[in-house]
């Protein structure tokens, strides 16, 4: 989750071609549950971990790391951040989003 905060670029990849593995159902969970943060328009760490842990628990995953509410609050300004670049654009603009490349 801190790469992602850290503005690691995702390789998207066809869902059908991924390994599906503990971790990747963990992202995928992390991603639901920041979905319905941002949806609210605020982050509430309680919510968050609670969506993230019954995502989780609904792919079969018990083992579930423990998530760093500093994490998720650095990933839900990213993307309010993002959000409020896209919406200053005029219809007839695009958004280009550069990731800084992994280091790590």
């Amino acid at each position: 989750m801190d790469r992602v905060a850290d503005g690691v670029s995702p390789e998207f990849q066809s869902s059908k071609s991924l390994l599906r593995t503990d971790a990747l159902g963990v992202a995928e969970s992390v991603v639901e549950a920041m979905q319905t943060q941002l949806a609210a328009g605020r982050l509430d760490v309680e919510a968050f971990h609670y969506g993230v842990t019954m995502a989780c628990l609904a792919r079969g995953i018990v083992d579930i790391p423990p998530l760093d509410a500093t994490i998720a609050a650095r990933i839900f300004d990213a993307c309010e951040a993002l959000n409020a670049r896209w919406r200053s654009l005029a219809p007839t603009q695009c958004l280009d989003v550069l990731y800084p490349t992994p280091t790590g």
